[in-house]
């Protein structure tokens, strides 16, 4: 048995690549661009049922800082992929064939106070807790000026 095989007779190989560049135009722009390619190749048990998928993608990315601790980061890109798959009909002892071709157009922006918390692995509590200091001042101070309340 290979190291791709499974005992239920799946066979498969799988690989991609991905490069980009970078490049800070200043200290308030970068941009750069990534391209992708993948594949796959999938045969299971032993009368010719095959998969084959390939795609291929490319993106724009860019992050302007427009003035201090503000951030506009953004991603545009194009996914292109194409499926064959072969597979053995019991009902008539042959091979059945279909193709799929898909394609894909995305982008997105993010925020700087989401980045800061993406980064910073920050859920709603811990952005709460980077507060702690002044969230401790102000019980100990509301506890002195208003004692009642916790009595």
């Amino acid at each position: 048995m290979s190291a791709n095989s499974q005992r239920s007779g799946v066979d498969f190989t799988t690989s991609g690549i991905s490069a980009g560049l970078d490049y800070r135009f200043n200290r308030y722009f970068t941009a750069g661009f990534g391209i992708g390619y993948g594949r796959d190749s999938t045969g299971i048990g032993t009368n010719g049922t095959r998969s084959k998928a390939e795609s291929y993608n490319a993106a724009l990315y860019a992050s302007l800082r427009p003035f201090k601790s503000f951030f506009i980061d953004g991603v545009a890109g194009y996914g292109a992929m194409r499926f064959n798959s072969q597979r053995f009909a019991v009902d008539d002892a042959a091979l059945v064939y279909g193709t799929r071709n898909g394609s894909q157009v995305f982008g997105f922006e993010v925020d700087a106070f989401r980045k800061h918390s993406l980064l910073n692995g920050l859920d709603e509590i811990g952005i709460t807790l980077q507060h702690a200091v002044e969230i401790k001042t102000f019980e100990t101070k509301r506890r002195i000026e208003q004692p009642w309340l916790f009595s």
